[in-house]
């Protein structure tokens, strides 16, 4: 052995921190002992799946094995925190993995010291689940991957701009002059150039560790961009699926599931679509429709908690669906109904002259009912129906 080569056995084995040497078929061939320290009595044969727990359900590793993962992604995975099991007990252990140049035959594992209380210890990055984006629109705009928020003040920019129209617009292209034409508010071919270096600057914030070649969330087709839909997951899609099965739910008679369906959509809206961007025309048309959605919800649910006598969580409900349809007479004299049915006639009479007032103020005009009418005891019924009834 020469003199190199001895000195970098000596740093192997004496490196502060532990270090693990697999070979293709997942087995540990050398080590040293920092990482007996940590992960216990290791022997030749021993797999990294048996040492690191690749596969056990709630791991960062849970998907997949950190040989295989190491092998096909041909670069350093990012450091993930794993829960262990040794001798002396719970504990957990930070790694970190890469393919030894240049076959990549071997894979050399970095070990530290980990905190088992720690709460990071469910992050799951990248390249164990495949890469994702997770994208809260229902309120203010949140874009997180599995490794957590992608945080900076891009999103409030008109690369988050470019982002959010692909949001708005995610079934279907978005063509090169209509992206011009929403961001720039003007047309023309010379601007695509524009366009391209907005992409790049999108791709280089949502997947900073790309390299050249195709992105995961940003396709170019047809002479325009659109999202990924197996990729990027969109809270205002579950929305409407929830709100859909709902619908079918209560349109077949099933009110247990209506209510679970229904409440899941009503506990999601966190808010208006994308409020950040309250004034782009591009996003007024999904706005409102989700917008109907949610009325649809909250009456459809209000409904079921009316007919179980359950007053107090029907009149919350029949409250925040005024609170969105502040104009909506329907909507109004529901909410004022459920006040009065609830023995809350204080509240009832408050809610009534803000409207009223509001009505004056914007419209010079009276609401087109009065308090005395839906306080009579054969007032007709209020509750508005909009899933295929009426009552």
């Amino acid at each position: 052995m020469n003199g190199k080569a001895a000195l970098a056995l000596a740093a192997f084995q004496s490196a502060p921190f532990g270090l693990l040497v697999l070979d293709y078929q997942r087995r540990a061939i050398v080590w040293n002992e920092s990482a007996r320290d940590l992960l216990g009595d290791i022997n030749t044969g021993d797999t990294c799946c048996d040492l690191l727990g690749c596969g056990t359900s709630g791991e960062p590793l849970s998907d997949g094995c950190l040989t295989e993962l190491a092998r096909s992604r041909q670069r350093e995975l990012p450091e993930v925190r794993i829960d262990v099991t040794t001798d002396q007990g719970e504990t957990a252990v930070w790694i970190a993995a890469a393919p030894l140049a240049p076959e990549h035959e071997y894979v050399v594992v970095h070990l530290r010291p980990g905190d088992v209380g720690d709460r990071r210890r469910r992050t799951i990055p990248h390249w164990t689940g495949g890469s994702e984006l997770r994208v809260r629109t229902l309120g203010r705009t949140l874009v997180e991957s599995r490794e957590g928020p992608i945080a900076g003040n891009w999103i409030d920019r008109r690369t988050g701009q470019m982002f959010k129209l692909l949001v708005t617009e995610r079934r279907r292209v978005v063509h090169t002059d209509e992206i011009v034409e929403a961001l720039w508010q003007q047309a023309g071919v010379r601007e695509s150039g524009k366009v391209r270096f907005l992409v790049h600057s999108l791709r280089q914030k949502i997947e900073p560790d790309r390299k050249r070649g195709q992105s995961h969330f940003i396709i170019a087709r047809q002479g325009g961009y659109t999202l990924d839909s197996d990729r990027v997951r969109i809270d205002a899609d579950a929305f409407e699926g929830h709100v859909r099965d709902g619908r079918a739910a209560l349109a077949r008679g099933d009110e247990a599931a209506a209510d679970r369906s229904l409440t899941a959509a009503v506990d999601l809206y966190g808010g208006d679509f994308l409020v950040d961007e309250p004034y782009a025309e591009w996003v007024l048309a999904e706005r409102d429709r989700l917008r109907g959605l949610m009325s649809e919800a909250l009456t459809g649910l209000a409904e079921l908690r009316s007919r179980d006598d359950d007053l107090e969580a029907a009149t919350a409900l029949a409250e925040r669906h005024a609170a969105m349809q502040p104009f909506d007479m329907d909507v109004q004299r529901q909410a004022v109904e459920m006040l009065l049915r609830a023995g809350r006639r204080s509240d009832a009479v408050r809610h009534y002259e803000a409207l009223r007032k509001r009505m004056l103020d914007v419209f010079e005009e009276e609401p087109s009912f009065t308090l005395p009418e839906v306080a009579l005891p054969d007032s007709p019924p209020v509750i508005v129906r909009r899933f295929g009834r009426t009552s």
